[in-house]
């Protein structure tokens, strides 16, 4: 296992703060609830055509939201793209909504981590079987 630490099924993310986090997206400007350290931040490395970046993304964030800094990052339109993450067992596992993108962080906090690796893909559009007109 990539974990060396058991998964407990937690979804604590701040384990020293006894106010439960939740994964709401916070667009109030005073934000008194939130830490802004680095503890509060996740570490997004993305991979794209060999291209790689990293970034920090404030914990509460969205699929959509994840889509579009990766978009505005690689010039790419959202939509147009498929991420996988790398999970405990160091395989790549699609994500396609917030569900995806919650068991991804649930993964990487049972392990006593701070970074989401990511791998993105074109999409390939669907052309169907036939091949003539």
């Amino acid at each position: 296992s990539y974990c060396s630490s058991p998964r407990n099924g937690s979804s604590t993310l701040f384990s020293s703060d006894s106010v439960s986090p939740t994964w709401s997206v916070v667009d109030s400007p005073g934000r008194e609830n939130c830490m802004e350290d680095e503890s509060s931040k996740i570490l997004v490395k993305a991979t794209y055509k060999g291209d790689r970046i990293r970034f920090k993304l404030t914990f509460g964030f969205s699929f959509p939201e994840l889509c579009e800094e990766i978009g505005k990052r690689y010039n790419v339109n959202p939509g147009t793209f498929q991420l996988k993450y790398l999970d405990d067992e160091e395989e790549w596992v699609l994500m396609t909504n917030d569900a995806d993108l919650q068991e991804c962080i649930d993964i990487m906090t049972s392990c006593d981590g701070h970074v989401i690796k990511l791998l993105i893909r074109d999409l390939v559009p669907y052309l169907g079987c036939s091949s003539g007109s």
